[in-house]
């Protein structure tokens, strides 16, 4: 569908006046800045999306170094318990 969509307006292009390349070279200004500025969106949605999955993760992983932290300083304690 979008081969054909694509094929269609190929050849049906032609090039534009001298009148009106001012119009075209505006209006492909516009395309460009649109697409730049899509992409952008795209990129910072994907890297929020990766900052989100880090940030769950990280928090996993803390949440695992604190239980071990707290199981060592039990069995520290436990053993200078015995100790005294």
């Amino acid at each position: 569908m979008v081969i054909l969509l694509l094929t269609r307006l190929l050849t049906n292009f032609s090039l534009p006046q001298v009148s009106d390349m001012l119009n075209f070279i505006q209006f492909m200004e516009a395309c460009l800045s649109s697409v730049v500025f899509i992409g952008a969106t795209i990129l910072f949605l994907l890297s929020c999306e990766r900052r989100l999955k880090r940030m769950k993760a990280l928090q996993g992983f803390e949440d695992q170094v604190v239980l071990d932290a707290v199981d060592e300083i039990e069995s520290l304690s436990a053993g200078l318990s015995r100790k005294i």
